[in-house]
């Protein structure tokens, strides 16, 4: 108390009673401020000591299988076929036939037995009818590749009993690791009839020889038309008619073999580009008719050719 009031009354003495009491305000409020920065400091200090081991934290809240096996976790496997679809056709053959499958992973497959490998085939239906091919699909057993990037095996399929017609279906292959994405194949098979197509094609020959025997009635009509015979008109003798264009005569033979060759011509390409032939009667026999047609138009053109010749001569 006694260095208080000797304070006091030194301060009144320099700016007398009230300049005492302003300097102990300013001293208190000084002192305030003083206190309030040291607690603002101190809460910086303390957020600046919560936030700073954040990495240390995360590094704990890691699987402890890195640290402890010293392992990266396994990247994720996609598994990629080479061909999306792959497609079989089968022609005069019912043999059984293996497709090869190739499925590629990235990133390669490690420590994979090929015993993991799924492949799961799905029924093989027509694309018009929903009929099932008429035997279940089959396959070798899968292998890897020594870099762990292909895995490789066959589809068996056995065609016995298969109708000519357009066969799709599916396979699944999963590599075994929950950490790998299976793919899916899409199997396209084929079947054509070439029984039905050799009895089309005896059927196009009859075709043929019919049509160029009529139209070789007409040109022999055409030819004896206004002639004469021993001072008559040229009879019309059914025999020479039906005969007339399959004659060494002016050439004909020649250019009715050429018109016969392009109808088989047409006919053989027709059949080789439909995989299917024998699936729709009624396009084949279309398709056989329009053929027999080229052979009439083929013949026509030889026969146009060697006339135009022999009147050059």
């Amino acid at each position: 108390m006694t260095r208080a009031r000797s304070a006091w009354r030194s301060l009144c003495k320099v700016g007398g009673p009230v300049g005492g009491a302003v300097i102990i305000l300013l001293g208190l409020i000084l002192s305030f401020a003083l206190i309030l920065g040291a607690v603002d400091v101190v809460e910086r200090v303390k957020s600046a000591v919560d936030s700073t081991p954040a990495t240390s934290r995360c590094d704990e809240t890691r699987p402890r299988v890195s640290r402890a096996q010293g392992k990266v976790p396994t990247a994720r496997v996609v598994l990629r076929p080479t061909l999306q679809e792959v497609t079989w056709a089968f022609d005069a053959s019912r043999s059984a036939v293996g497709v090869p499958i190739v499925i590629t992973a990235t990133p390669p497959l490690t420590g994979v037995s090929a015993t993991a490998i799924e492949i799961l085939p799905s029924p093989l239906l027509r694309t018009d009818n929903h009929q099932r091919f008429p035997n279940d699909l089959t396959h070798t057993a899968p292998t890897i590749s020594r870099n762990g990037e292909q895995i490789s095996f066959e589809i068996c399929l056995d065609p016995n009993g298969i109708t000519a017609g357009r066969y799709a279906g599916s396979l699944f292959v999963s590599a075994g690791p929950p950490n790998a994405i299976g793919t899916t194949v899409h199997l396209v098979v084929t079947a054509r009839s070439p029984g039905w197509f050799g009895l089309g094609l005896l059927a196009m020959l009859a075709a043929i020889a019919v049509a160029l025997t009529l139209k070789g009635v007409s040109d022999y009509t055409r030819s004896i038309e206004g002639t004469k015979k021993n001072g008559a008109d040229t009879p019309f003798v059914p025999l020479e008619a039906l005969t007339y264009i399959w004659r060494w005569g002016e050439l004909r033979l020649i250019s009715s073999a050429a018109g016969v060759l392009t109808a088989l011509f047409v006919g053989f390409r027709v059949y080789n580009a439909d995989r299917i032939w024998g699936d729709d009667a009624y396009q084949d026999s279309v398709a056989l008719v329009a053929a027999a047609i080229a052979a009439v138009g083929a013949q026509g053109i030889f026969d146009g050719f060697l006339g135009a010749r022999r009147l050059r001569s």
